[in-house]
């Protein structure tokens, strides 16, 4: 973790203010130029960051992915693996009637982390209940986007994670 915020503070223009911003946020434009996402080029960088410090067999674990757009900014430029759960309950925000497992799929494969990603359709929090969710790797990296409509069915997304937890663990 103090590689982590070593690195916020060197990679980030105005870390600690509100107008925080990748010292180069062409790689993450390059991705959102492509794909429909819900995110910004500050997130995927600030997510990638924390990727890049996982130490060992730690991996990365996202709930509510979607089209996978935070996904590929965690592992973009990086060996590390993820796993990436979705309810494809965003359906309202599609630009297209297609799955957005499907769409996913071609997201990943298009920015060439499709051989380190697994895809979990399941809702949470009937995710938690399905064994070695993560191969039995511990979560070094944790972001929940999924449902926070009320704060027990945010409780639900990460109290379900805990026991994947590795000893140090980022959660965002």
């Amino acid at each position: 973790t103090d590689r982590f915020l070593k690195l916020i503070k060197s990679d980030f223009w105005l870390w600690g203010t509100l107008l925080a911003y990748p010292r180069d946020a062409r790689p993450y434009c390059a991705v959102l130029d492509k794909i429909q996402a819900m995110t910004t080029p500050s997130t995927m960088h600030f997510l990638n960051l924390a990727v890049r410090c996982l130490e060992g067999d730690e991996v990365y674990l996202e709930t509510g992915t979607w089209r996978g757009g935070t996904f590929i900014g965690a592992l973009l430029g990086n060996d590390k693996r993820g796993y990436a759960i979705d309810d494809d309950s965003m359906d309202n925000h599609d630009k297209d009637e297609r799955p957005s497992r499907d769409v996913w799929m071609e997201n990943i494969e298009q920015f060439g982390v499709a051989d380190r990603a697994a895809y979990i359709e399941a809702p949470v929090p009937d995710v938690w209940n399905y064994g070695k969710l993560t191969d039995g790797h511990p979560v070094g990296v944790y972001l929940f986007d999924g449902d926070k409509s009320t704060a027990a069915r945010a409780l639900e997304g990460l109290y379900g994670v805990v026991p994947l937890l590795a000893k140090e663990a980022v959660i965002i």
